[in-house]
This record gives structure tokens, sequence and C-alpha cells, in this order.
């Protein structure tokens, strides 16, 4: 029996269809296998070697030395770059590391995070560690209309954008900008997490420290705010 031009129209597109969602399945199982590869790798050598510090964190709970605040940029990890091991860093991602400020009855991920990390596990240290070639960053200087979601959220870097076109030559490299809207926008971020009344007051009684950081990817090297000299200075061991 021959089929139907109308009917065989139908079967070529639904065989095109199970061919691609057989494509799409295997690429998502070879991506899952690299991942369990990994994860295998981690349980044979590094858990097993450290199995006693994670029990024990289990069991003490975490007491986290700094809270840091760094983009959710890939090339961005915070352990790697440190050194840290886990229950040393509270982390928090965001796209160009950016910080709301204290809204008192706006609920965010952000703040609450914050939250809890000051006034629940009563950390001393809050890192904002901004870095180079940041996309968000960029994103300030780009139309970005069609993304309403992100367009929104980086109004909490237009400040460092405004200052950095004000102070900056009209003929200077759009890398130099962006460099220079990376560095002053950690400045920004920090003075938002001054906006935070718990933070404030631990500031002002001793209890907690801000610092402002900036990873150059390119290099490995980060450098930190100094308030004194007004200028980013190399981190370095004493």
């Amino acid at each position: 029996m021959r089929l139907s031009k109308y009917l065989f129209a139908i079967l070529c597109v639904l065989t095109s269809y199970i061919y691609a969602q057989d494509n799409v399945a295997q690429s998502s199982l070879g991506i899952t296998l690299n991942y369990a590869k990994g994860h295998q790798e981690f349980k044979d050598l590094y858990f097993k070697q450290h199995e006693k510090e994670f029990i024990r964190l289990v069991n003490e709970g975490q007491n986290p030395n700094a809270l840091f605040i760094g983009c959710s940029d890939s090339r961005i990890v915070p352990d790697l770059i440190l050194g840290t091991k886990p229950g040393d860093l509270f982390v928090i991602r965001t796209a160009g590391n950016f910080v709301p400020t204290y809204e008192e009855d706006e609920d965010n991920g952000v703040s609450a995070t914050i939250q809890y990390a000051i006034e629940v596990l009563k950390i001393k240290h809050i890192i904002v560690c901004g870095h180079s070639h940041c996309g968000a960053i960029q994103g300030l200087y780009k139309d970005l209309n069609n993304l309403n979601i992100l367009k929104r959220w980086l109004k909490w870097g237009e400040s460092a954008k405004k200052i950095a076109l004000l102070t900056s030559k009209s003929d200077i490299l759009k890398e130099e900008l962006y460099a220079i809207t990376e560095q002053l926008s950690v400045i920004y971020q920090l003075d938002h997490l001054m906006s935070y009344p718990f933070i404030k007051s631990a500031v002002k009684k001793g209890d907690l420290q801000l610092h402002g950081w900036y990873y150059e990817i390119e290099s490995g090297t980060i450098t930190y705010y100094d308030p004194d000299l007004y200028q980013f200075i190399r981190l370095q061991k004493k």
C-alpha cells in the first residue's frame, strides 16, 4: 500500500524529531558521564583523604571565616583561587557580584543569605570580589532591552558606570573602561552592604570587616582596595 503524500510528510517530521531527540539524549548522557567520572574521582581521592573533616563539619556545623560575594562567571572558582577548603567560605554568587541595597519590606535571596551569614553564622569578614572581563559589567554598556530581568538587575552597577564615564577620557579603550568600571563597582557594592542595618552596626562595633577585591583572570592576581590610598593593591602573603 502506497503512503499518501500527507502521511509521508508527517512520518518524515516525526523521524527527524526522534533523531534530534536521540542526539540530544546522547549529548546529555555524555555530559552526565563526564560529571559522574569527576564525582567518582572526588569520592576516591579528595573525600577519602578528608572524610574525617567532612564528618566533623556535619557534627559541629559550619563556622566559615568569611562571606565571599563573587560573580557567577564560570571562570571564577573561589576555593581554587584562594586555596580554601569546605567550611572555610560562605559563598554568594550573583551576576556582576552585585549586591542589592537593603529594603525593609523587600525579600530576595541575596539579602536573606547576607542576613543569615552575619546574624546567624556571625561571620567576621565580607569579601566582595570583582573580576576582569566581567560580562555583567560589559552589559552595562550594551542594549539589553530584550533581556528585561537582567537589565533590571544591572541597575546595581549603574553608579560605577556613571563615575567611570565621568572620570575617563573620551578616547579611552573600551577594555580599559570595562576594567575601571569593574573596580569601581566593587567599591559601590561595599557601599550597598553598608545600607544593611545589621552590617552597619557590626562594622561600627568592630565585629565585622568589609573587603573589596579584584581578580584578574589572565594573570591569576588578586588586588584589594585600600581606602587610605584610594587604590587596589596586590594581595600577597606577608
